[in-house]
């Protein structure tokens, strides 16, 4: 079998099941928002791992992202 497909359903599984687990204990609402942080963690990653250069309209794009995070999650 091969390995990247082997792992992409052992991952696919964990994923199911972590998510699964934590809509029982936590709203939905709450934790769509980590999606957004994909978008996030990618920038960085890709800065750090293979050198991509950070332009202002990434970083830009990237502060709005962990803007709109920060108004979904704040305390009324």
């Amino acid at each position: 079998m091969n390995d990247p497909v082997y792992q992409g359903w052992i991952i696919t599984g964990f994923c199911f099941l972590a998510l699964t687990w934590t809509l029982r204990k936590y709203k939905a609402s709450k934790l769509v928002v980590f999606s957004f942080l994909m978008p996030i963690s990618g920038v960085l990653f890709s800065h750090l791992f293979l050198g991509d250069t950070l332009t202002f309209e990434l970083l830009a794009g990237t502060g709005l992202v962990a803007i709109g995070i920060y108004l979904v999650n704040r305390q009324r």
